[in-house]
This record gives structure tokens, sequence and C-alpha cells, in this order.
């Protein structure tokens, strides 16, 4: 009975030991570090690093002379191309934007490629490249962009 007594003053103890720790540290260390463990809980994933993410796109817009209105990214053009979704052609993309910027130069090897590979489906294909600059979240709940910048014009000819 007396040994339960104790555990539960040691135990009393303790909490109080760790508020006023929690709390002194506050006061007495301002500019130190936000949490000392075990002292506070752990603050994980709190800030995502990186939630800001600048890509290239491949914004379509005319598919055998038809102007797209409003134009489409190669990913949401799925009616008009199989491999609208692809991962190669999402990597093939980064490369061509990064390629290409700063020359707008339609001769090259990339372009050849990506036309060659993914846009194989149609004759003939109008297509901007754009830098895109965008939150992880806005985009994936609501589509948005912080902005859209073309890179360079291309148009696929049979």
């Amino acid at each position: 009975m007396r040994s339960v007594q104790r555990l539960k003053y040691a135990l009393a103890s303790i909490v109080v030991l760790y508020a006023l720790i929690a709390v002194g540290l506050r006061f007495l260390w301002p500019s130190g570090p936000t949490e000392v463990f075990p002292i506070f809980s752990w603050d994980l994933f709190s800030v995502v690093p990186g939630s800001v993410v600048v890509d290239y796109g491949v914004k379509i817009t005319a598919v055998d002379g038809t102007a797209l209105d409003p134009p489409l990214y190669f990913e949401q053009a799925t009616a008009y191309f199989k491999q609208a979704h692809s991962v190669d052609a999402s990597v093939i993309i980064g490369r061509l934007g990064t390629n290409c910027q700063g020359r707008n130069d339609p001769n090259l090897p990339i372009a050849d490629y990506f036309n060659t590979v993914f846009l194989a489906d149609h004759a003939l294909v109008e297509y901007t490249v754009m830098q895109r600059t965008y939150d992880l979240l806005d985009r994936w709940h609501n589509q948005q962009f912080i902005a859209e910048q073309p890179v360079c014009i291309f148009k696929k000819q049979p």
C-alpha cells in the first residue's frame, strides 16, 4: 500500500517537473530550438519543404488543324493521345523544357523524339512548352498554377 502511494507521488512529481522544464525553457532560452526532445511533443511534418514546384508542361493548342479551346496540357489530353498519362512522357517533357529554355529552336532532337513517340496518333499538332510554377496542394485540389510562362512553340507536321 505504501509503495503504491510512493508511485503516485513519483508520477505526479515527474509530470509537474516535465511541465516546469517545458515552460521554463521557453523563458530561459527564447531564441533556442522550438522543441527539445523529450520535453515537447515532436512536431513532425508540420512544415513541408519545397511545396512550390517549377516544372515543364506541353500545352496542346491544335490537333489536326482544329484549335483546342481552351488548350489542354498533354497529361489532360487523354481523348487525343493514348500515352497522355505516361511517366516517360513526363520525363521527356521535362527534358524538352530544359533543352529549349532560352532558345526557340524547332529542330531540337528531343522535340523530334517527343513528336515521334508521343504525338504519333495525329499528323499535325501545335503545342507550346510551358514553364509552370505551382503549389502542390493547390494544383492537386484546384488545378491552379501560380504562374505559367511559354518557353518555346512547336508544330509537328507530317
